[in-house]
């Protein structure tokens, strides 16, 4: 279907939790039936059942917690910046990642303040890397 269209699809989304305490966080997630795993120090996911994960983060610096981040996951994340930049969106740091996922983001803001981000990532070609923007 998107290669007939022409246009990129989401294969996937997943909130991430911005949080103060990521230990006090995924200790509730696992109160609450959720499998967790940490990615690193401060980054944890949340899994349960099926088809749902939560990312729980650790604010970074005057960041508030509650900042809302939404992660999309799609095939051609090329596509996707292309798109938004043509629309004359940002996108910030389209770039390979050590997870073997090549990662971009946006960010909404209203009158100078930050809203949301949105980051979107497909998967590495295997034994390939995108060129960095």
């Amino acid at each position: 279907m998107q290669l007939m269209t022409g246009k990129w699809i989401a294969t996937g989304f997943e909130p991430i939790f911005k949080v103060v305490d990521v230990a006090q966080s995924v200790a509730w997630f696992e109160g609450a039936g959720s499998e967790v795993w940490f990615h690193d120090d401060p980054y944890a996911f949340a899994h349960r059942d099926r088809d749902l994960t939560i990312h729980v983060a650790q604010v970074v610096g005057d960041e508030p917690p509650g900042h809302r981040v939404l992660y999309i996951h799609c095939q051609e994340p090329d596509r996707v910046a292309d798109e938004w930049e043509t629309s004359g969106i940002e996108v910030n740091g389209l770039q390979d990642e050590d997870d073997g996922k090549r990662e971009g983001s946006v960010t909404e803001t209203d009158v100078d303040v930050v809203r949301s981000v949105v980051l979107f990532a497909g998967d590495l070609p295997r034994g390939a890397g995108a060129p960095a923007r």
